[in-house]
């Protein structure tokens, strides 16, 4: 575990996550807003999703080619950071999930499904700040991370497999009264189930 005690309030144990602030500037959000603001504001806000966990959405997937060079730069830069490697591993096509402001727009606590993609999840979250709550299922112990806006986090391993995860609709941390969510856009990052990786290598042979 590797949160800035300031962003962490837990009861008990703590799973594996990782949270980097700042880990992009405001000119490098800026950026990636730029190119796709404009194809999110083409699509409606849905009420819930077809797996009843998200709440108030809009969502893309690109592959990280499609990106002009500077925002991919900045996402090569993030996913290297995030599984400490000199070169990018094989990853999933980038996930951009557009979550609206107010208390409609939240997720709620699940478990990745372990057959959609590999061990690692990395999240690059832009626009506004969110809780993000973890419990385990067993134990019942529970973590509040305070992701803000640029920041980077990681989640691995059990944090994925053996906590649920939610993002809240408020943002109830530290002084002061809980506050809506502001609109929050996070892109998401995955790396490939081991089977697909293996597929992967064997078709470029």
């Amino acid at each position: 575990m590797c949160v800035p005690q300031e962003c962490l309030r837990a009861c008990g144990r703590i799973p594996s996550f990782r949270l980097f602030r700042n880990a992009i500037s405001l000119e490098q959000q800026a950026a990636l807003m730029r190119q796709l603001d404009p194809l999110l504001r083409r699509r409606k806000y849905l009420a819930r999703h077809f797996d009843g966990v998200i709440s108030g959405y809009r969502e893309l997937e690109r592959p990280r080619r499609w990106f002009q060079e500077d925002n991919r730069k900045t996402l090569d830069a993030m996913v290297r950071t995030a599984f400490d490697l000199p070169d990018t591993p094989p990853l999933l096509p980038v996930h951009v999930l557009d979550l609206q402001d107010g208390v409609g727009g939240y997720i709620l606590p699940h478990v990745d499904n372990v057959q959609h993609s590999g061990d690692t999840i990395v999240g690059l979250s832009l626009l506004s700040d969110a809780v993000m709550r973890l419990e385990h299922c067993e134990t019942k112990e529970v973590a509040d991370i305070l992701v803000e806006a640029r920041s980077l986090y990681v989640m691995a391993g059990e944090a994925r497999y053996e906590w649920t995860h939610e993002v809240l609709p408020e943002v109830d941390f530290g002084p002061g009264p809980p506050r809506p969510k502001g609109r929050r856009v996070v892109l998401l990052m995955r790396d490939m189930h081991p089977d697909d990786e293996r597929r992967l290598h064997s078709d470029a042979q």
